[in-house]
């Protein structure tokens, strides 16, 4: 390749004497002569320098070719920087799906504010999705990384870390009969209209709650299902029935929403940053360590 003499070129031209750029490159005159010869010849013949007494001169074709050639490693350095910065993740795009549970922590915002400062050439797309959406859409690549609930099943696929762990809350209106009790217990809602999770949003929380009903021999009182906090919140304030809100969203409840824990229920939904076993993304690592230093 034509090149390969550049080095040579570029010393010969520098120093103006053979004998020095030789001493410079650490080679025999001789041989630095021959590569000059080699890439005058590449290059058609064209005259390089112009042998003096004492020296060499660049000819006006050589002026031109070593504009071009500091130009071209100029380049080349560029690229090699620019490739070298992809490698280490710190130029690139991610894709970040977060639930709705996430957006009420500060945790995301610290992360992104960590995450931009250390990385600011990373673009980075935020998208609304949720759990179940999430690990389709990690298995497909369409997503590079994702806070949802985690499942059983789900460490066969992804590697995680724990953000939180949520659990739930009774949601019910100003004024019910439970809104004031000393003590609730999962018995006590036998015979309340109930709004569940959403079955086709969170299936997998949707069994587990429909399976701690089953252990004590209750049939659940379905009138609605909702696939949001919001949602269940407008239900439950417009008296629709009462229903089940998680921990971290407690603050959205209207003041006419009475929150109340269970005293005989425990349904922990652990919140991870989860992303696919054999990814190749080298940003992926970086948002991670961002986001555990804003836990």
């Amino acid at each position: 390749m034509i090149t390969k003499h550049f080095p040579f070129f570029l010393a010969a031209a520098e120093e103006a004497n053979f004998q020095r750029a030789a001493a410079r490159l650490n080679i025999a005159q001789s041989a630095l002569s021959r590569h000059i010869s080699a890439l005058e010849e590449d290059l058609g013949g064209v005259r390089l320098f112009e042998r003096l007494p004492r020296g060499v001169r660049l000819t006006d074709s050589g002026e031109q070719y070593l504009s071009d050639v500091r130009r071209i490693l100029e380049s080349v350095d560029e690229a090699t920087l620019r490739v070298q910065r992809v490698e280490r993740g710190q130029t690139g795009h991610i894709r970040v799906a977060f639930t709705e549970a996430v957006v009420a922590q500060p945790l995301l915002a610290e992360a992104l504010r960590r995450f931009q400062a250390g990385f600011p050439e990373v673009q980075i797309d935020l998208i609304a999705m949720r759990s179940k959406n999430q690990r389709e859409a990690l298995r497909k690549g369409r997503i590079d990384i994702g806070f949802f609930y985690a499942e059983m099943g789900d460490e066969e696929d992804f590697d995680w870390i724990d953000i939180m762990t949520d659990d739930f809350l009774l949601a019910v209106p100003q004024g019910h009969r439970l809104a004031g009790a000393a003590r609730i217990t999962l018995e006590d809602l036998a015979a309340e209209p109930l709004i569940f999770p959403s079955k086709w949003h969170a299936p997998s929380t949707y069994e587990r709650l429909m399976a701690e009903f089953r252990k004590r021999n209750i049939a659940p009182n379905i009138v609605a299902e909702n696939p949001s906090a919001d949602i269940l919140n407008c239900l439950v304030s417009a008296g629709i029935g009462i229903g089940f809100l998680i921990t971290s969203q407690k603050d959205r409840a209207p003041a006419n929403v009475v929150l109340r824990p269970i005293a005989d229920f425990s349904l922990p939904l652990p919140l991870v940053l989860a992303w696919l076993k054999d990814h190749q993304s080298p940003i992926i690592p970086n948002f991670v360590t961002a986001v555990v230093q804003s836990v």
